[in-house]
């Protein structure tokens, strides 16, 4: 099975992370006890917690999907520390109703910055948009988004650009990626 993949299944697989054992599925309410390779097969023991029973099924390949870039990635600023407003990560973000009538900026030009930046122009008072991208791309985010270089610092209530101008937030999103764990099978 699976004869034509670019690389060994079966090498790749024969050993799984213990950090991965207790995984708790919240839509089917099980828990994975473990995942061993008995000879050319897998062997999943899992406990049912809407009935408190164990049982073990057997699978040829097992497929670990666990959200392994889900970890955010923020990015480290002089002065951090002493901003007071809000600093969140994109992965956080839901609706825009929290920003309404703020300084907001964003940090990143991805695709979560700029989806982002269009969902809360519609409710704050200002939108920025740091990244260190040097052409102005007016076209994606609109008109009222501006934007500025990467961050210098950070000052209590307000940040400072690479180009020395600075201005005063309410709340940063860094809309910087994510980090992917260290999980091996």
């Amino acid at each position: 099975m699976f004869s034509n993949m670019a690389y060994d299944l079966k090498t790749r697989c024969s050993q799984i992370d213990q950090d991965f054992i207790s995984f708790v599925s919240p839509q089917f309410q099980q828990v994975v006890i473990s995942v061993a390779r008995r000879h050319d097969k897998w062997k999943v023991r899992v406990k049912d917690l809407r009935i408190d029973a164990s049982f073990e099924e057997e699978y040829d390949i097992v497929i670990v999907c666990n959200g392994h870039n889900s970890v955010p990635n923020i990015p480290s600023y002089e002065g951090a520390d002493l901003f007071r407003g809000l600093q969140m990560h994109s992965h956080d973000y839901r609706v825009p109703d929290p920003f309404r009538d703020q300084n907001v900026l964003l940090v990143g030009f991805g695709p979560s910055g700029v989806d982002i930046a269009m969902d809360i122009e519609k409710v704050a008072k200002n939108v920025f948009l740091s990244h260190h991208i040097s052409v102005a791309f007016k076209h994606q985010i609109g008109d009222s988004v501006v934007q500025k270089p990467d961050i210098k610092r950070l000052l209590q209530d307000s940040v400072v650009f690479q180009d020395d101008t600075s201005h005063p937030f309410d709340s940063i999103i860094y809309c910087t990626g994510k980090s992917q764990l260290a999980f091996h099978l």
